[in-house]
């Protein structure tokens, strides 16, 4: 199959959606949700082994990447307009969801606001609110408690140095220090603040779809035996009902036994497709 890659802009009422267009002429189309701090460009080379069976368009999320949107907030019903987009440009194709770490959050917001969702979901190392530091912060009680403080430690180096001293005295782990110090470097403050916001009010979202798990199509989960961000006990924990597999890895390296696994688990869709161009 064809393969090439172009950038594309989706235009909104709050801002500019970037995406990476992966086009092939399969018929299976597959958006790419990448994890906190990364890019479209990220989730296009961890899932580039899928290249050849499928269409992959990855997006840019909110405040990151080549996304630009005015502070707002957003929500499942306007990222649903989002993907509603992308398969107006092939509506003939059959549209899969691959959630990496946060960005299967953001993937599960999309499906509640959807009409009809994706025929089928991937999530690999899912931040699914059940994580300690998500069930703290990304809570929309927590956000207006804390918000007036986080606004003061956004100044200057205050978070960091903060941050540097909890982690010294062993009072947040080291994931925890690394993702603070990404704030820093890699998303700027105001719109650090922003995506927080439009994370506090998320949960009722997972909530929605975790009790309701038919959203996400025929769906499983993929938990890398390395993983110490995103463990599996804690999912295991949680009221999360979609099937779970553990494999090796890590959480942000898919390995090639897991590789393999996310592909067998999608071929009954590959081969459908398949047949149905050999009867075409």
């Amino acid at each position: 199959m064809t393969n090439h890659s172009v950038s594309r802009f989706i235009p909104s009422d709050w801002g500019s959606f970037h995406c990476v267009d992966q086009w092939n002429d399969s018929k299976l189309l597959i958006i790419l949700f990448h994890p906190y701090s990364k890019d479209a460009f990220f989730a296009q080379k961890v899932f580039s082994f899928l290249k050849n069976d499928a269409h992959l368009i990855a997006i840019d999320l909110p405040y990151h990447g080549q996304t630009k949107l005015q502070p707002t907030d957003i929500t499942a019903k306007d990222f649903a307009q989002i993907i509603t987009e992308i398969q107006a440009w092939y509506p003939e194709k059959t549209l899969v969801f691959a959630g990496h770490s946060f960005g299967a959050r953001i993937a599960c917001i999309t499906a509640a606001g959807m009409q009809k969702g994706p025929a089928a979901t991937v999530f690999y190392g899912p931040e699914l609110g059940t994580t300690v530091y998500t069930k703290i912060f990304i809570n929309k009680v927590a956000f207006t408690l804390l918000s007036p403080i986080g606004k003061i430690l956004l100044k200057g180096n205050t978070l960091l140095k903060l941050a540097a001293l909890l982690h010294r005295t062993r009072i947040i782990k080291p994931v925890a220090f690394q993702f603070l110090q990404l704030h820093q470097s890699h998303i700027e403050k105001a719109q650090l603040f922003h995506l927080w916001k439009l994370l506090a009010v998320s949960n009722k979202y997972l909530h929605e779809v975790r009790s309701n798990p038919s959203i996400l199509g025929k769906a499983r989960v993929w938990f890398g035996k390395n993983d110490q961000t995103t463990p599996i006990k804690k999912y295991k924990q949680s009221r999360w009902t979609v099937n779970v597999e553990l494999v090796e890895g890590s959480h942000f390296t898919i390995s090639p036994s897991a590789q393999e696994s996310i592909k067998s688990f999608l071929a009954p869709l590959i081969d459908d497709e398949a047949t149905t161009q050999s009867n075409g």
